[in-house]
């Protein structure tokens, strides 16, 4: 452990405008792609023989259309169901049965949409659904991947959606990396749409846990509806209700085939591996999924210019809860200069007891009892929040501390910032990079991420130099031009009784 905390002093010590990333070996990054257009980063690291890899698929909640929202996140959690030679004891039968599933799934949908979830057409439909699933049963080899993963000493086998981004990982034995590439190829290009209505409601469930019932979960997502009437940030990324309801295996397959081809799929294996032969595998397995025929898809939004100017943004909700208050404003996205920027200005005004909101309405005023930044909400494939989120003292009503917010705010217009606090706040951002890349895992969650997000992982490499360039009048003037009322959205959350739908 004090060799570990040695090096990474030691490591804190070359970060300086002339070495700032001297302790990042961008070198040892092998970019490897695919005659299919399939990327992999690929990255010796560490003593130890093991390795993590990361796949992450550009598609997320952004990518939806009207109607099927929730339709990637559920896709995520087919990953996880096997494919026809993982998970099913007869897969001929099994497939006849799944179609027999999927008339009945065609008709529930339907009857959701016509006569609504309570009605007796669902409750028939669903009650054949049950029955066919029992018949279904006896194919089925219950949680095979999973299963599978822990038998060869996989660690943390799980998968996220974004709004951005679809993401599945996992950490192995190095000696079984051939076996991670041989089934990661098949069952995230050749999965097996089972039991999809059964994780369907597995889904609703979670959104009713994480959205309705979850006061901070409202809350966010009350605001992103809000805030973004024509960018698609607006849908929630577990999607709305209806949607889900009415959302079929057959909707779930074709979106899967528009956004599931290799020039829309990135990987990143770091750890223990010899780069020459992982190539030779890499190209044997996942190389032979066929390439796309057709055009990438596109996302295609006519957003507003910023900063914008117009009228306000405000939500007020109720819910028997801590009151919280939410202050955001429209900032461009990365890789704009002014993307670093706001990464600085979040350090400065709310990361630790000595930035500049905590110690004004924390510590001084004794208004909020929390008070963070972040600088980029939802996420960062289009133009995002740059988001103050507090929470007051008992007592303490939103409106004032809206006002004191503000009030601290309004200073960064007229006096800069100090070169002190702004250096100070680079040199956190910078160790906190050097702590995320210390790791097998999040060095291949950074790399992969950059890569997928906007198709440079060198971002990751070049992010403190970028950081360090960021002046003081820059601060002040992005201030000036962002961090004002016409480019506002206000979100207030009450304490009081739950009212309103999501």
């Amino acid at each position: 452990m004090i060799r570990f905390i040695l090096y990474v002093f030691t490591l804190l010590a070359l970060v300086s405008p002339a070495h700032a990333n001297s302790f990042f070996p961008a070198d040892a990054v092998e970019e490897f792609k695919l005659s299919n257009g399939m990327t992999f980063l690929l990255m010796p690291h560490g003593e130890t023989p093991v390795f993590t890899a990361y796949i992450r698929v550009r598609v997320g909640g952004i990518d939806e259309i009207k109607g099927e929202t929730g339709i990637a996140h559920v896709i995520e959690h087919m990953a996880f169901k096997g494919t026809e030679t993982w998970g099913s004891k007869d897969w001929p039968a099994e497939q006849k049965v799944l179609a027999e599933i999927e008339v009945v799934g065609q008709k529930l949908a339907q009857a959701y949409r016509q006569h609504g979830k309570q009605s007796r057409q669902v409750e028939a439909l669903r009650e054949q659904l049950a029955t066919l699933y029992k018949k279904h049963q006896q194919y089925v080899v219950p949680e095979a991947l999973a299963r599978e993963y822990q038998r060869r000493g996989g660690l943390h086998l799980n998968a996220t959606t974004s709004q951005d981004l679809t993401s599945y990982f996992v950490s192995l034995p190095s000696s079984e990396i051939k076996f991670w590439a041989e089934l990661e190829s098949e069952r995230l290009f050749k999965p097996i749409f089972r039991e999809f209505y059964r994780e369907r409601d597995v889904v609703l469930e979670e959104r009713r846990m994480r959205v309705v019932d979850d006061p901070s979960g409202a809350f966010f997502t009350a605001i992103l509806d809000k805030a973004f009437q024509v960018s698609p940030y607006r849908r929630p990324t577990i999607g709305y209700e209806q949607d889900l309801l009415e959302l079929t295996r057959t909707q779930a397959e074709e979106f899967f085939k528009k956004y599931y081809r290799p020039d829309q799929t990135t990987g990143a294996i770091v750890g223990q591996f010899n780069v020459d032969e992982v190539k030779k595998l890499l190209q044997a397995t996942f190389g032979k999924i066929p390439a796309a025929t057709t055009p990438k898809p596109e996302l295609k939004v006519a957003l507003p210019k910023l900063p914008r100017q117009q009228s306000e943004c405000r939500v007020d909700l109720q819910r028997p809860a801590q009151p919280r208050l939410a202050v955001s404003f429209y900032k461009p996205t990365m890789p704009s200069p002014e993307d670093y920027a706001f990464d600085i200005l979040a350090t400065v005004l709310a990361d630790g007891r000595t930035s500049r909101l905590y110690r004004s309405l924390v510590i001084e005023k004794g208004l909020a009892v929390s008070v963070n930044a972040y600088a980029s909400v939802p996420g960062s494939r289009l133009p995002n929040l740059f988001m103050i989120f507090a929470v007051p003292r008992p007592g303490i009503p939103l409106d004032r501390l809206r006002e004191e917010t503000m009030t601290e705010l309004k200073k960064l217009h007229q006096v800069p910032l100090d070169e002190k606090s702004v250096r100070l706040a680079k040199k956190q951002l910078q160790s906190s990079q050097v702590w995320r890349l210390e790791k097998n895992d999040s060095l291949a969650s950074e790399l992969s991420y950059f890569q997928a997000l906007i198709g440079d992982w060198k971002y990751l490499v070049n992010y403190s130099d970028n950081i360090e360039q960021v002046s003081v009048q820059q601060l002040q003037e992005l201030a000036k031009n962002y961090l004002v009322p016409g480019n506002m959205c206000l979100g207030f959350l009450h304490h009081g009784k739950s009212e309103g739908g999501l």
